[in-house]
């Protein structure tokens, strides 16, 4: 079932408008205010796993008076996000923080399966991913969430093939204020982040599968990820030999 075009981000823009319009004509005792035409700062960071599973980490960012504006619309658009994910299967944990600094800063992380549900959770919808030869390209024409003040978005993924970003290593790519996003790249796999995902997202497993062949299997999964980590430092060694 796909989810409702009325999503997240968009109930969050019309929620942030509809609280901006009567103040940009007058404050308090009728005093003018500006307009305020961004609001918030998002920094996303994505990780994207072998065999469709991932995890996204949003963090939105609010100043005192962005918040003094907003503040109680947005407990309720972060409400519905966490009932509309969880009601999809996604597993969802929420923080909520007041800075030293006025701040206010919710924390919500997201983990699921599947690039569809990914796109949703996300990116709105508005992402565009390709699979092919175990590589995966992911387009994004534009960010996600218009009428930011700031916009952040990290992936971390297994090897970073290219990117439309001077900002990216082997493993992690970067992007700040981005007119679009343009990466290609192979899934991550890293034991330790990915079973705890997996045991999340399929409770049953716990039930089903015995905890030691569990702890065999993450002990198996280390052994070739440091496997892997070392064939790639050889050939690194005998590139520059060879040179």
């Amino acid at each position: 079932m796909k989810p409702s075009a009325f999503t997240f981000k968009r109930l969050a823009i019309l929620l942030i408008f509809a609280s901006l319009l009567p103040l940009t004509a007058c404050g308090p005792a009728g005093r003018t205010e500006p307009s305020i035409k961004t609001v918030g700062e998002l920094n996303q960071e994505v990780w994207i796993y072998e065999w469709g599973y991932w995890k996204v980490v949003n963090i939105w960012i609010f100043n005192a008076n962005e918040w003094r504006l907003i503040g109680n619309k947005m407990d309720i658009v972060v409400f519905l996000k966490t009932y509309q994910a969880e009601g999809r299967g996604v597993i969802v944990k929420l923080q909520k923080q007041d800075s030293p600094d006025g701040n206010v800063i919710y924390i919500i992380e997201l983990a699921g399966r599947g690039m569809d549900e990914l796109n949703w959770q996300a990116f709105n919808g508005t992402a565009v991913f390709n699979q092919q030869n175990g590589q995966l390209h992911l387009m994004l024409p534009s960010q996600p969430l218009d009428d930011l003040r700031s916009y952040q978005l990290t992936i971390h993924g297994g090897n970073i093939l290219s990117a439309n970003t001077t900002s990216y290593a082997n493993d992690m790519v970067q992007w700040v204020n981005p007119d679009s996003v343009d990466v290609r790249m192979t899934g991550r796999f890293h034991a330790g982040e990915l079973v705890p995902i997996i045991l999340a997202v399929n409770p049953n497993l716990r039930t089903t599968i015995p905890a030691g062949v569990i702890a065999a299997l993450g002990l198996l999964a280390l052994i070739l990820a440091i496997r892997v980590i070392h064939n790639k430092g050889r050939r690194k060694s005998l590139k520059q030999q060879s040179a």
